[in-house]
């Protein structure tokens, strides 16, 4: 009987397997942080922190969802992973090429502006016509022969224009004729110790323009043809041209065409002598008065005389018929008589240009007899 039921005793097995679907396992990350050198690499630095977060985020998201996927073995468990971001090189990239494009459209635009502009014809029926001058140099000539010489106005003229086919020029000249020949008087003088320089620049500076010039005394000065000019650099008018002692005087040589320049103080009381010597006059027919102030006679236009001492005027209802012209470079007085001219330079050589009396002088007398 007992044998019996333990024939009939069965011995089962239950086996029992646990598996482990998650794993689990401990990380730590860590991150070698430098100090920015400047602006630039703080501003890089933050970029990349962002950039290393977002992706750190990304893949423990895409673990998860792998480990969700392993336990649920259905079809609407597969999505799309999400595509990783842009790296700053890229986009650095992309900033680049946009600017390109970009500053290549501007370029092409600005262009084609300007082929419209260019091809657009001007405007019609449109004058602008525009032109200036200005005298460059303006001189008398000697042309001629020796016999018979003669003179010629010159002209340089400069000038510009603009739209101007031609340009007409109108020129006033001499309305007497110009000397023809220069002649300084050989006298006495009196405050003319630079008289020597004054001479060599006076003689050279006619030669160069083409005058004839030469030295002449006072017993020729009669003979003085039409068209002549007298240079008398005497500080006192010589008392042969005033009429004493003499069957002349400088009023004959203006009535005949000469024309006389004086360079001396007024004749009205006194004379020089052909000794050096100065004796009185009572010349009425001329009124030599003073400035009433230093800037009346102040010399214009570079004219170097210093101290004029005098303006010359006819004497109202005198008899020489003398009349008045206006002043010369803003010191020097002149009359005109018949068919001549005197020009007085209210001063002598040495009290009108002081040390360097000579040059100046003649470069002032220079000034009166070519322009």
């Amino acid at each position: 009987m007992a044998g019996d039921t333990l024939s009939k005793l069965k011995i089962s097995k239950k086996a029992y397997v646990f598996d482990t679907r998650r794993k689990f396992a401990a990380t730590q990350n860590f991150v070698v942080k430098k100090k920015p050198e400047n602006a630039a690499e703080d501003l890089k630095a933050n970029v990349m922190s962002l950039f290393a977060k977002k992706k750190s985020s990304g893949d423990t998201a895409e673990a998860e969802k792998k480990a969700s996927e392993k336990a649920a073995a259905s079809p609407s468990s597969t999505q799309t992973k999400k595509g990783p971001l842009l790296s700053p090189v890229m986009m650095a990239l992309i900033v680049v090429v946009v600017l390109v494009i970009a500053g290549g459209l501007f370029l092409m635009i600005k262009l084609g502006e300007a082929s419209l502009s260019a091809q657009s014809p001007p405007a019609k029926h449109i004058y602008g016509g525009a032109y200036d001058y200005s005298v460059l140099q303006s001189r008398v000539l000697s042309i001629g022969s020796i016999e018979k010489p003669q003179r010629a106005a010159y002209l340089l003229v400069g000038y510009g224009t603009a739209n101007v086919s031609a340009m007409n020029f109108t020129a006033t000249l001499y309305s007497d004729h110009p000397p023809s020949q220069v002649f300084l008087l050989d006298y006495a003088r009196n405050g003319a110790d630079s008289y020597p320089t004054f001479r060599k620049e006076l003689l050279s500076g006619l030669a160069s323009a083409g005058l004839p010039a030469s030295e002449i005394e006072m017993d020729k000065a009669a003979l003085l043809p039409q068209g002549s000019l007298l240079i008398v650099p005497t500080g006192y008018f010589p008392k042969e041209l005033l009429g004493m002692d003499s069957n002349f005087n400088f009023k004959d040589l203006m009535n005949r065409g000469v024309t006389i320049v004086y360079i001396g103080l007024p004749f009205n009381d006194k004379a020089l002598t052909g000794d050096g010597l100065t004796i009185s006059t009572n010349f009425s027919e001329l009124s030599f008065s003073n400035p009433e102030s230093a800037n009346s006679l102040k010399p214009t236009d570079g004219f170097s005389l210093s101290n004029a001492r005098y303006l010359v005027s006819p004497v109202q209802g005198g008899k020489g018929r003398f009349s008045s012209v206006a002043a010369i470079y803003g010191a020097a007085s002149a009359i005109k008589l018949g068919g001549g001219y005197m020009v007085f330079i209210p001063q002598s050589l040495d009290g009108g240009w002081h040390a360097e009396g000579g040059k100046q002088a003649a470069r002032d007398v220079l000034r009166l007899v070519l322009e």
